[in-house]
């Protein structure tokens, strides 16, 4: 363990991953993520300093519900107990995203795009960068702010 970068703690018992993070918290493992298998539990976790807390049931419906969302949209990652998500998002033929550039979405300063993709090579996501059909973005932010910018991305 001293030599660990990370753990990660996923049994089905919580009290045994809870253990687990104080544990390696104790021996300065630097990143400790664990599964949550009762929501009402999540806030142990944060008091023993585990930096990524999962609820099992959270993740799943949060993935079911990004899944009913369309094949257009990919939930890549859901952290801090659901306060922040990474999506990505394909440009849509015809939604408001497509043609427009970066800076005139108007994004929340809660919501960035971290990445985007056209045609295998990335592109800079600077505010001058004009979205174009089929672009894959990723976007990153506050849970709130990334479904709603999502929304942007879909046919009109």
């Amino acid at each position: 363990v001293e030599n660990a970068d990370a753990l990660v703690a996923l049994t089905p018992n919580d009290e045994s991953n809870l253990m687990v993070c104080k544990l390696a918290k104790d021996l300065n493992v630097p990143r400790v993520v664990t599964r949550v298998n009762k929501s009402e539990h999540a806030k142990m976790f944060d008091d023993v300093g585990a930096d990524v807390a999962i609820s099992s049931i959270t993740a799943a419906v949060g993935l079911f519900e990004k899944a009913t969302t369309g094949p257009e949209l990919y939930g890549l990652l859901s952290l801090g107990g659901d306060k922040a998500d990474v999506v990505e998002v394909t440009v849509g033929e015809d939604s408001e995203a497509e043609g427009k550039t970066v800076e005139e979405l108007n994004l929340s300063e809660l919501c960035t795009i971290a990445t985007i993709t056209r045609k295998g090579g990335l592109i800079p996501a600077r505010g001058g960068t004009v979205l174009k059909k089929n672009d894959r973005v990723i976007l990153a932010g506050k849970s709130e702010e990334v479904s709603s910018a999502t929304r942007l991305f879909r046919k009109q």
